[in-house]
């Protein structure tokens, strides 16, 4: 229920306008537990293989009769807002005004994608609220002009450049799985480390062709542990440009609990260690290893269709 407070904060910020919406439409769209591979590919392609989870954010977005402004609840959303107004011109929309609620379990900061999950949720409300039709290639050149962004417009794993906004090859999708996400603290300002230019080296790029083919193939053919092996691989790679001290120690947690490999957030804070559904006990076991040193960790299981 809502409490008075909320309707006063609401009122004042424009959303019970006195224009009765036209309509509203809410859509779910998961965050992403790091990439399975990320780096460079041997033509110099930037790219990153999507990790999406049962972990969401529920974007709300109902227009009124107005002028193209555009509202966000919370407040500070910028990146929302600037998706709405460049999908409004998309369209060459100038009648109405948009509101956007965005209520999302998703962490901030950590590598998870709650920033594209957002604006590709309220760009796909949007569109559905207004009648038209629009391609996740037009979603991903909206919100790449915005940030630097993963690739939750299209739904499955897919191979994408996150700097380019292009898609690079359609995977699949990932047997279901059991994530253990935990986090090693800090933010990280995705947008200011995706314009650095981490440059690979000849052998790091080499390291990353096999893990992308690894986890390509045990897409395909259902292997998790060829999966886990190219994911921990480039773990691994990436410590040069972003240091988790407790790689290492994680991915000996994970040996010992039968897990898969270990996915890190490439431009983010957060491990993930990959468990087969079945493996209950093992998820236990990584809980009771892991809970002394990481105060805060999510258990989610992946998602190929939204």
């Amino acid at each position: 229920m809502t409490s008075e407070g909320q309707l006063q904060e609401e009122r004042e910020m424009g959303f019970l306008d006195i224009n009765p919406f036209i309509r509203s439409m809410k859509v779910v769209i998961p965050g992403s537990a790091g990439e399975l591979v990320q780096g460079q590919m041997n033509n110099g392609e930037h790219f990153l293989v999507t990790n999406p989870i049962r972990c969401f954010s529920e974007i709300q977005v109902s227009i009124s009769a107005g002028h193209g402004i555009v509202r966000t609840y919370p407040n500070e959303c910028v990146k929302v807002k600037d998706a709405m107004h460049l999908t409004l011109e998309l369209f060459n929309i100038t009648d109405v005004d948009v509101h956007v609620h965005i209520n999302s379990q998703i962490p901030i900061g950590k590598g998870m994608a709650s920033s594209t999950s957002d604006i590709v949720g309220s760009i796909e409300a949007l569109v559905q609220i207004l009648g038209k039709n629009i391609t996740p290639e037009q979603i991903s050149e909206i919100a790449i002009s915005i940030e630097p962004s993963d690739g939750l417009m299209y739904r499955g794993i897919v191979a994408y450049n996150h700097r380019r906004g292009k898609l690079l090859e359609y995977l699949g999708a990932v047997p279901p799985t059991t994530q253990l996400i935990i986090d090693t603290g800090g933010v990280i300002d995705t947008m200011k480390f995706n314009n650095t230019s981490n440059s690979y080296t000849a052998d790091e790029i080499d390291i990353l062709a096999r893990a992308f083919n690894l986890v390509k193939e045990g897409i395909q053919t259902s292997n998790l542990t060829k999966v886990g092996q190219g994911a921990t691989m480039s773990a691994r790679v990436n410590q040069r440009f972003l240091q988790k001290d407790e790689l290492e120690s994680t991915i000996e947690v994970a040996l010992r609990c039968n897990a898969f490999g270990v996915i890190c957030a490439h431009s983010g804070t957060i491990l993930s260690l990959l468990f087969s559904i079945d493996n209950t006990q093992g998820l236990k076991n990584a809980i009771m290893e892991l809970k002394n040193c990481y105060q805060q960790y999510i258990v989610a299981q992946s998602i190929h269709s939204w």
